[in-house]
């Protein structure tokens, strides 16, 4: 690696999913049947390819697995990209990403105008992020507000210091999230979420389901990801019980009809005649 690279810093543990998730819509956009396009994971992909290579993300595990790492970035972003901006047309003006890493839909989603969209994440991710975004001269297509902080720390003082106004409608987004944090941290987090949320506001949020603990190719899943340093959780509830209990109300997503929308073949640990049955994988959207 040249100089240039060698003095940027990359994320370490959870926050090399950042890199994963952005290669993987990096490589999405360049198809001419692309689901969404990302340009910047396209314009930075040189540099993203070189710290996944020095963070030792390349791997040779077997094609089905990274075939469901992909399609999960992929489902989810095509998914969230339209939920996102339907609560964005339906009044709320804010957005908060928790945990957002490369995401790019400041700069890249239609937004409509007046919205405020808070990137929550640690100052590690943000440092790799700011390189891109001056790499790639970017601009956003929203007033983009980056809130440095770990959500194991005080990261509502930091969000309402960033201007956050806990009285007005807000989608937040819980993008591959929860699979790193237990219960209790799972419990915690709903609880400052509703401590910041007005009726009417919007959940969007997705977890791998229990049922995939008795798949034997989850088990690769769990190793490539712990080579990396990073843990992976299941859900130990179902959501809408779960949500329901914090005021919500939730609804899964039907994988199977998502997979037949998009017009894909998908990993068999997202097989859509087996998917919805077992939830091996759920998205919700839920309201206030």
């Amino acid at each position: 690696m040249g100089g240039h690279e060698q003095a940027m810093a990359f994320p370490g543990g959870v926050g090399l999913t950042a890199l994963m998730a952005a290669l993987d819509r990096s490589a999405e956009s360049n198809r001419n049947d692309r689901l969404f396009e990302d340009r910047l994971a396209q314009q930075s992909r040189i540099t993203l390819v070189k710290l996944a290579k020095v963070a030792g993300l390349i791997s040779t595990h077997s094609p089905d697995i990274s075939a469901f790492i992909r399609d999960t970035v992929l489902l989810r972003t095509y998914y969230f990209d339209r939920e996102l901006l339907d609560a964005a047309r339906h009044g709320c003006v804010q957005v908060v990403l928790l945990g957002s890493g490369l995401d790019s839909r400041a700069f890249r989603l239609l937004w409509p105008e007046n919205i405020e969209l808070f990137e929550v994440d640690r100052a590690d991710v943000f440092a790799l992020k700011d390189h891109i975004i001056d790499e790639t001269e970017s601009a956003p297509a929203c007033t983009r507000i980056p809130v440095w902080a770990d959500l194991r720390g005080d990261w509502l003082g930091a969000l309402r210091a960033a201007g956050f106004n806990p009285w007005r409608r807000t989608v937040w987004l819980l993008e591959g999230l929860l699979p790193h944090l237990n219960q209790a941290e799972s419990d915690r987090l709903m609880g400052a979420i509703n401590a910041m949320s007005v009726k009417g506001s919007r959940l969007l949020l997705d977890h791998f389901g229990a049922a995939l603990e008795e798949n034997a190719g989850y088990s690769e899943v769990v190793d490539v990801f712990s080579d990396a340093g990073i843990l992976l959780r299941l859900a130990s509830r179902e959501p809408e019980p779960w949500l329901a209990k914090y005021g919500w109300t939730a609804e899964s997503v039907d994988l199977r009809k998502l997979i037949r929308e998009a017009g894909r073949r998908v990993s068999s640990l997202l097989d859509p005649h087996t998917v919805h049955e077992c939830r091996n994988w759920w998205m919700v959207r839920a309201t206030r």
